[in-house]
């Protein structure tokens, strides 16, 4: 299964793209990176589901899980199990038809999605660190500047604020999906604000 339009939306506004319907083109200049580019040609792997409901362990311990496809699965194999909070990368240990044994620390209650390790699943791990970055900024927005009250202590040019930090992790993980979408680390695709847009 493809990239969806909204995680394509979500790419777009992360490298400062607008978020315009192609109608708008004899507006805004336009490159169809996108739309013609990205969402046809990014090395996707695998996109499957299980049934398969697993149960939590501390420790690990090897699952059997049957997907509901296994073409270009093998042993071996990188594959993310789940999404969110319950997501985590296993090592396909053993495979019979469809049928795939993994080492699992996590519960996974039926049908949850199981990819294989590649351009979308990277892309997919990117998107999901700048939106648990995004929800630490929008927690920690305002509460970074002054770090004592009563006599005011402010943060030397060493040591930097948890909004500073928030914001560096941010751009690095803008950096790191436009690199793993485009393999240069030149940025010339970066957007300029949303003056102009890449469909």
């Amino acid at each position: 299964m493809p990239l969806t339009t909204g995680e394509l939306d979500r790419i777009r506004a992360e490298l400062g793209w607008n978020l315009l319907n192609v109608g708008a083109e004899p507006y805004i200049g336009v490159a169809a990176v996108f739309s013609q580019v990205i969402l046809p040609y990014l090395r996707e792997g695998l996109d499957t589901t299980s049934a398969t409901a697993v149960v939590a362990s501390t420790s690990g311990a090897a699952a059997s899980i049957t997907l509901a496809d296994a073409t270009g699965v093998t042993l071996h194999s990188r594959v993310a199990v789940d999404v969110d909070d319950f997501l985590e990368m296993a090592t396909v240990r053993a495979i019979a038809g469809n049928v795939v044994t993994v080492i699992l620390k996590k519960a996974h209650p039926a049908n949850y999605t199981v990819t294989l390790d590649g351009g979308l699943q990277q892309i997919r791990e990117c998107l999901a660190a700048l939106y648990v970055t995004q929800q630490q900024l929008n927690e920690d927005e305002g509460t970074g500047a002054t770090k004592k009250v009563d006599e005011i202590e402010f943060y030397d040019s060493k040591s930097r604020s948890s909004l500073e930090l928030l914001q560096a992790k941010q751009k690095h993980w803008r950096k790191e999906l436009y690199r793993r979408l485009f393999g240069q680390g030149d940025y010339s695709l970066m957007g300029n604000g949303g003056s102009v847009g890449l469909y």
